[in-house]
């Protein structure tokens, strides 16, 4: 993440204040500090959201199937209850063990399936806004020009 941050924000504060005269420079640094802040903050923001209903959703499809009817899920409960009673667990303890121990690997699984999701999202937002940059125009400022105002 360093590496990229630090390829992407030089070459854009370049082609974004490539079109300022001296004197505006310090105007619009700041103006574009703040756009920046503004926009990473709603970034972050939305990607949090994004990411809280996306585990809600998973962890609500992978429950779907974690009944007491489906035999997967009552030969993985009695497993984990086995296992936790031979480390030392009581037995009526141990069978909410393994129901926690299941509960937690669906948060798990849920939680990175939901990071998959705004992964793929954030990146077909970069690969979308990528032609963006072919329609900057590069300014040039003549020294003359500078030297007038």
């Amino acid at each position: 993440m360093g590496i990229g941050v630090g390829l992407i924000i030089i070459p854009l504060t370049t082609l974004t204040l490539s079109r300022m005269k001296k004197e505006q420079m310090g105007n619009a640094t700041s103006i574009f500090n703040l756009i920046r802040n503004i926009g990473g903050s709603f970034g972050v923001a939305i990607s949090t959201t994004i990411l809280t209903r996306r585990a809600q959703f998973h962890q609500a499809r992978l429950v779907e199937h974690l009944t007491p009817f489906d035999m997967t899920y009552n030969l993985g409960s009695s497993q984990t209850s086995q296992v936790l009673q031979q480390r030392g667990l009581e037995p009526a303890i141990s069978v909410q063990g393994g129901l926690s121990a299941m509960y937690e690997q669906v948060i798990r699984e849920a939680s990175m399936m939901s990071f998959n999701d705004v992964f793929h999202l954030l990146s077909v937002m970069l690969v979308l806004t990528v032609p963006l940059v072919f329609f900057m125009r590069r300014i040039y400022h003549d020294a003359a020009d500078d030297k007038n105002h």
